[in-house]
């Protein structure tokens, strides 16, 4: 599981790679509540939760296009076909439909992730890319192609809303909010519902586990 999950990571590592051109590159030292190091971007953007809570979150752009004479930011990521049984290539041939609805299925909480880091940089589009293998033995990749979706179609594809990840994370925060002062980390087991909430003690304080 490790070592598909390190697969994954880095295919989508090389797909912005290889997709985006890093000469083209935009100064965002002109744009409000952004950064720029090297072919990264991060962008900070405040959000109410509520007449009380106000969060910033550090967002990242992985790539912009020109539309007109402005630019659009874009989310970029890549999913591999790991089972080289599904026969990516013979499927999308055949029904290109079936292939692009099966793997937004079978990968909903990765593309979740992705939907949701692309709405907190206020990306307008997603690019997609369906990576597979010529040849199991010898690990070699290339792009079967590109999907380009907006925000707001994959969200609806998949029945996605922001909203619901800001409850949970307001939840979250009325949960430390009504504790005393200090840090804390939220951990979470696998395959568990609940979630566990320690206080890291502080200098020359004793703590139970």
């Amino acid at each position: 599981m490790l070592k598909a999950c390190i697969e994954a990571t880095n295919t989508t590592r090389k797909f912005i790679e290889v997709t985006t051109k890093a000469g083209e590159t935009k100064d965002f030292t002109t744009v409000k509540g952004a950064e720029a190091p090297e072919r990264k971007a991060y962008r900070y953007r405040k959000w109410n939760l509520d007449n009380k809570v106000n969060i910033v979150v550090r967002s990242e752009v992985d790539a912009y296009i020109k539309e007109g004479e402005g630019t659009s930011f874009v989310k970029v990521a890549a999913l591999n076909e790991y089972q080289p049984q599904q026969d990516w290539k013979q499927n999308y041939e055949l029904n290109k439909g079936a292939v692009i609805s099966s793997e937004l299925r079978n990968n909903l909480n990765k593309i979740c992730r992705w939907l949701c880091q692309a709405l907190l940089a206020d990306c307008s589009q997603v690019k997609l890319g369906f990576v597979t293998k010529q040849n199991v033995k010898d690990g070699k990749y290339y792009v079967l192609t590109v999907e380009d979706m907006t925000t707001n179609s994959l969200s609806n594809t998949i029945n996605y809303r922001l909203k619901d990840s800001w409850n949970v994370v307001k939840t979250l925060v009325d949960i430390v909010a009504k504790q005393d002062d200090g840090t804390y980390a939220f951990v979470k087991q696998a395959y568990k519902p609940g979630i566990r909430v320690y206080r890291a003690p502080e200098q020359g304080e004793e703590s139970d586990e």
